[in-house]
């Protein structure tokens, strides 16, 4: 009986290390991909007559609506 609950913690434990080191490679995979993509200042976007703005706030709409009275 202790043999099987030590193979079951073993098999438990190995499982979640592969599983985080998944986790570690996905998230590596998109920073790298997303490098020059993501921009942090509305100013160093390039102009466009459409575009696509995720994860939008109040304070994001405010910006985009500041931005456009300037031009």
């Amino acid at each position: 009986m202790r043999k099987v609950i030590k193979i079951c913690l073993w098999t438990i434990a190995v499982v979640m290390i592969v599983c985080l080191a998944l986790m570690l490679i996905c998230n590596q995979i998109v920073v790298n991909n997303a490098e020059g993509k993501v921009f942090s200042d509305i100013d160093s976007i390039k102009y466009n007559k459409v575009g696509l703005l995720l994860g939008t706030t109040p304070q994001a709409f405010w910006l985009l609506k500041k931005r456009r009275q300037k031009i």
